[in-house]
């Protein structure tokens, strides 16, 4: 039986963060981090390479056949300016600003 005490934070944390990584979805992760890539005008290789990766692992992140973990989305979001709401959620606006930005300068 499910009590109050039995859950440090509370039934609605919880249910909460359940919310959060059931909206994960590493297909739709990969999709991001290839327009990302796409915007930079860079190979799999050469994209992999800036965050230590090689091409055959940014390959498998790339087509969601592999989840992206929190310390590679850290230094993928340190090294191009996007946010990991935006990596894996997609949510943020200064993002797609971000984005046009890149799009003009390069």
């Amino acid at each position: 039986m499910w009590t109050a005490a039995a859950e440090p934070f509370g039934r609605a944390a919880t249910t909460g963060w359940v919310q959060v990584a059931n909206e994960l979805d590493d297909e739709k992760v990969g999709r991001r981090l290839k327009l990302l890539r796409a915007l930079y005008g860079e190979t799999q290789e050469a994209f992999g390479a800036r965050f230590g990766l090689s091409q055959n692992q940014y390959n498998q992140y790339e087509k969601g056949t592999r989840h992206l973990p929190v310390h590679r989305a850290m230094r993928l979001a340190q090294i191009t300016g996007v946010t990991l709401d935006w990596i894996y959620l997609e949510k943020s606006r200064n993002v797609i600003f971000f984005l046009r930005y890149i799009t003009r300068c390069e």
